[in-house]
């Protein structure tokens, strides 16, 4: 039987990534100390995008893991969808005869094609939440069901900055600053945003320090990222 992913690895190997990226962050800052302000904001640009692109691939990692290490109820939820598929139209008499039959044990691969057979990340959105329940193991599952209303905020405000670096349309930067309005002021004081943040703004958001003795967005952003990541530790 091929070894099992361990989820709490992807987690360990994510935060490393995370302090990795910030550490080169703030070695580029001192090489750029003398340099245009406007070099600088664009390393702090660079270094969300790093963590941003590097959440996402995290995030599907992790959940591919997990069904990995306990595959029952994704079996029974795959099995769930395609009966329900069956019913209605031509092929409802057939539902009783259906019987979906998958490996005791999915490995990581056959996972990965089950989910997307592109090999592509999975897309969440924010329903997270939900298919974990659908798809997890308790352990699992409960551990995204755990996270607050503000770790769930902020993971989306991520995915829309990411996204409206990467676009650039207007739809995306009014999704980005729909995001940073409704982050929790009470936990991401720093990171929320009432007034419009344009696309043009995006680096000098980032590079921004709400207050002057208060650490840069950017750094916040890495140390938000991470906890959230650590949370998901079983």
């Amino acid at each position: 039987m091929a070894r099992k992913r361990d989820p709490d690895d992807e987690v360990n190997s994510f935060v490393a990534a995370v302090a990795a990226s910030l550490d080169l962050w703030e070695r580029t800052q001192e090489a750029l100390e003398s340099s245009d302000l406007a070099l600088r904001k664009v390393a702090s640009l660079d270094a969300f995008v790093r963590v941003a692109v590097g959440w996402e691939g995290f995030r599907s990692r992790w959940h591919i893991a997990a069904i990995n290490c306990d595959g029952i109820a994704y079996r029974a939820d795959v099995e769930r969808r395609f009966r329900a598929s069956t019913r209605g139209g031509n092929f409802a008499q057939l539902e009783p005869f259906v019987h979906v039959v998958l490996p005791a044990q999915l490995s990581v691969a056959t996972v990965q094609r089950l989910l997307d057979p592109r090999g592509r990340n999975i897309s969440f959105g924010e329903k997270w939440p939900d298919r974990a329940t659908a798809e997890l193991a308790d352990m699992y599952a409960a551990k995204v069901q755990s996270l607050s209303s503000a770790d769930l905020r902020l993971v989306t405000a991520c995915e829309k900055i990411r996204n409206a670096i990467v676009h650039r349309s207007t739809s995306s930067v009014n999704e980005m600053n729909t995001a940073l309005v409704v982050l929790d002021a009470t936990v991401d004081a720093d990171l929320v945003r009432t007034s419009k943040v344009r696309e043009s703004g995006i680096a000098a958001y980032l590079h921004a320090r709400p207050v002057p003795v208060s650490e840069r967005r950017v750094e916040v952003w890495h140390q938000r990222i991470s906890q959230v990541a650590d949370r998901l530790r079983t």
